[in-house]
C-alpha cells in the first residue's frame, strides 16, 4: 500500500499513522515535489503567514514558491493581499528601520532592507526619513562600544563601526571627538 498520492495535490494530505496502529491519520503537506495549484489556496496559505509575521511582497511570493505553489497562484495570492491592504513594503520599511535595536549606518540600512525584497530608492527614502539621523545613531553605536568594549583601541572601534555600515568620515569624526574629549579628561585628572 503506497502512502503516496498518484496525481499532485492542493490540499494537505491524510496519511495512516502506522505507528498508532492507523487509528489516528497525520495531515502532512504535500511534497515539494508535488506541485499545488489553486489561487485561492495560495492566498489562504499568504493570509496564515502574514498573520504570523510581517512579510515583504518578495518575501511572501519566495515563502509561497517554496511551499510548492506554481507562480501565477503565488502572484495572485500576492497581489491580492497588497490590494487589500494586507501587505506594504514602505511600511515594513519604515516598521523595520523604527524597530532596528542595534544602531547602523544607513548604507546597511539599505542593504538589509534589499535583502528583504524592497527597492533600493524605496529604501533609501525611508531610511532618510527614519527618526534617528546617521550622527545620532553613530553616536549611539560607539557608547554601545565603549559600555562593552572600554579598553577598545582606537582602530579596533574603527572597524566594528566600518561592519555597523557606517561611512568612514562619521567614523572618524566621533572617534576624534571622543579621543580629544578623553584626552582632556585625562588630562584634567592630572593636574
Amino acid at each position: 500500500m503506497s502512502l503516496e498520492p498518484q496525481e499532485p495535490s492542493s490540499m494537505p494530505i491524510a496519511v495512516p499513522n502506522e505507528a498508532q496502529g492507523a487509528k489516528r491519520t497525520i495531515v502532512r503537506e504535500p511534497r515539494s515535489n508535488e506541485v499545488r495549484g489553486g489561487e485561492r489556496h495560495a492566498r489562504l496559505t499568504a493570509l496564515r503567514m502574514l498573520a504570523l509575521r510581517r512579510l515583504t511582497e518578495a518575501q511572501l511570493f519566495a515563502k509561497l514558491e517554496r511551499k510548492g505553489y506554481d507562480a501565477e497562484a503565488a502572484a495572485a495570492a500576492v497581489a491580492s493581499c497588497k490590494r487589500d491592504r494586507l501587505l506594504d513594503d514602505m511600511l515594513y520599511a519604515a516598521l523595520y528601520i523604527e524597530g532596528r535595536r542595534a544602531p547602523v549606518g544607513d548604507s546597511r540600512l539599505v542593504a538589509e532592507l534589499v535583502k528583504r525584497g524592497i527597492d533600493r530608492e524605496a529604501a533609501r527614502e525611508r531610511v532618510a526619513e527614519s527618526s534617528a539621523s546617521e550622527p545620532e545613531r553613530i553616536e549611539a553605536a560607539y557608547a554601545r562600544l565603549r559600555r562593552t568594549h572600554a579598553a577598545l583601541s582606537y582602530q579596533s572601534a574603527a572597524r566594528r563601526l566600518e561592519r555597523l555600515g557606517f561611512p568612514a568620515s562619521s567614523i572618524y569624526r566621533v572617534l576624534r571627538e571622543h579621543a580629544g574629549a578623553d584626552l582632556g579628561d585625562v588630562l584634567a585628572d592630572l593636574s
